[in-house]
């Protein structure tokens, strides 16, 4: 990077002007270094502008830690004319990135996790996806022994198999029952998967 801006200098210094190359390199060679630092020392890039704001930051904090004076975000944006907001997001950014996999403390202090373990996973847990589809199974093998009426019934009633749920009333209407024949009969069913689950 010090190459780089010793080219910078190079190509723009004014041979006529009154200044040594040497001054005038070193602060092409200062700013491409900086630049190259700001650009690879954190995984978030910022853009240039807040490069500067950060390290004006940075430096009021270090003035602010030698005179005691406050820490606020409030104060340190104030001394700036910055906001409030700015000054505490340029510091959250800046402050650096964990690993997904590094080990933290649990709360029983025993075993060691990592942050990747507090993570919700999208896809669900694999083991309660298992659990459900067992129950799922049970389930639909509980109803199958049901009379074909009553197993009809339930599938409609709770929007099972191909069927959306179903009001009591809609159900009666398809299987040309009553609205309390159709209660009666889930009443039924239910009672005899309790009674086979119990067993």
């Amino acid at each position: 990077e010090g190459n780089s801006g010793l080219m910078d200098a190079v190509d723009k210094f004014d041979i006529e002007s009154d200044n040594k190359f040497v001054t005038y390199a070193i602060f092409w060679i200062k700013q491409r270094i900086m630049k190259a630092l700001q650009d690879n020392v954190r995984l978030i890039k910022l853009p240039s502008n807040k490069n500067a704001d950060l390290v004006q930051i940075n430096r009021e904090i270090e003035k602010r830690k030698k005179e005691n004076l406050s820490l606020d975000y409030a104060d340190i944006a104030k001394s700036l004319d910055m906001k409030k907001e700015n000054v505490y997001l340029l510091l959250q950014i800046s402050a650096g990135c964990i690993s997904i996999d590094q080990e933290i403390d649990s709360n029983d202090g025993n075993s060691s996790m990592t942050l990747a373990d507090t993570i919700e996973s999208p896809y669900g847990n694999p083991e309660e996806d298992f659990e459900k589809k067992c129950e799922k199974e049970e389930l639909y093998e509980l109803i199958s022994q049901l009379p074909e009426r009553e197993r009809q019934i339930i599938y409609m009633r709770f929007g099972l198999k191909d069927y959306q749920p179903m009001s009591l009333q809609d159900i009666g209407g398809v299987m040309n029952l009553t609205k309390e024949r159709v209660r009666q009969l889930v009443e039924k069913a239910l009672d005899t998967i309790r009674e086979r689950i119990a067993v």
